[in-house]
């Protein structure tokens, strides 16, 4: 069945971060944007995490787990790694709605508290487009969000370029384009290809792929163009869409779910989420995200050039 009952941004903008901390035993100092509390992800006695409580984002200076307030919760709750879960979960502590318009869960009092060990952290880590750091002995790698939106040329039915040729050859659908924000770029690494923005499993921009469409002239180069320091294995192209879905299609290439998704999600409970793999390689990172969301996977390797 599907389950678009989760607007990740609107949960992260609006989220009410004090009475999550809260609620998973850990009080803050202070009463402004920017305060401070002990860590659960480790054995803290100085107050070493740091919470604005305006953007709901923590970072531990510590262990150096960091994020937005459904990593927290991700990582702070094994029952909750499932990001959807975890956004509900939020939800319902805030006393917000899941989605705009939609109605506030009354069972959040009936929520039942676990029980925190502190552990090893796996925390987005702001300051760079691939960031690293060393946690322990584990090197924890993440794409950091984008701060800025490419500015697109939209693809216009009944237009006569080679991206028109394209569109129709894939048989792809000129309004679908424009829902997953896909246009022509008009400068930099994405000029006269088709941009297509990326995002992580919190719905985030990370990064934008440019695929050739015949615009290139004699600078043809690779059919896919990723950011050089962008790291593919650790996403899913389309997952954001995909995992209100209790059946998700893995396939390769990108081209593959802006034009399947759409029809998958009409399809109504007999619907599924497509994801691609960005490539012909399945990583560890996209096993386990797959193995935590969705009761079944079903993978769609193919080999072709798309």
């Amino acid at each position: 069945m599907a389950r678009f009952d989760v607007d990740f941004h609107h949960v992260r903008q609006n989220a009410d971060i004090v009475a999550v901390l809260a609620h998973y035993n850990v009080s803050l100092n202070g009463n402004g944007e920017q305060r401070k509390g002990r860590c659960p992800l480790h054995e803290d006695s100085r107050n070493s995490l740091s919470v604005n409580t305006d953007k709901n984002l923590f970072q531990c200076h510590a262990c150096g787990s960091a994020g937005n307030v459904i990593k927290f919760v991700q990582l702070v709750d094994d029952e909750l790694e499932n990001p959807r879960r975890a956004a509900l979960q939020i939800a319902k502590l805030s006393k917000i709605p899941a989605r705009p318009g939609g109605a506030v869960d009354a069972s959040a009092s009936e929520v039942k508290v676990p029980a925190v060990e502190p552990r090893a952290a796996e925390g987005d880590v702001a300051g760079s487009k691939e960031a690293e750091m060393e946690v322990g002995e584990e090197l924890v790698r993440s794409n950091r969000p984008l701060t800025f939106q490419l500015q697109l040329a939209p693809v216009a039915a009944g237009g006569d370029s080679p991206a028109n040729d394209f569109v129709e050859a894939h048989g792809l659908d000129y309004e679908r384009l424009v829902e997953l924000g896909i246009g022509i770029g008009q400068r930099g690494s994405m000029k006269d290809r088709l941009a297509i923005p990326i995002h992580n499993v919190g719905g985030e921009l990370v990064a934008y792929c440019g695929r050739d469409v015949g615009l290139l002239g004699d600078a043809v180069g690779d059919t896919y163009k990723f950011p050089d320091k962008f790291i593919r294995e650790l996403e899913l192209y389309g997952w954001h869409e995909a995992q209100n879905f209790e059946t998700i299609v893995v396939v390769e290439h990108i081209m593959a779910v802006v034009k399947h998704s759409g029809a998958a999600a009409e399809a109504g409970e007999y619907g599924f989420g497509v994801v691609a793999l960005m490539g012909q390689d399945i990583s560890d990172e996209q096993i386990e995200l797959l193995l935590q969301t969705s009761p079944r996977v079903v993978v769609c390797l193919s080999g072709d050039t798309q």
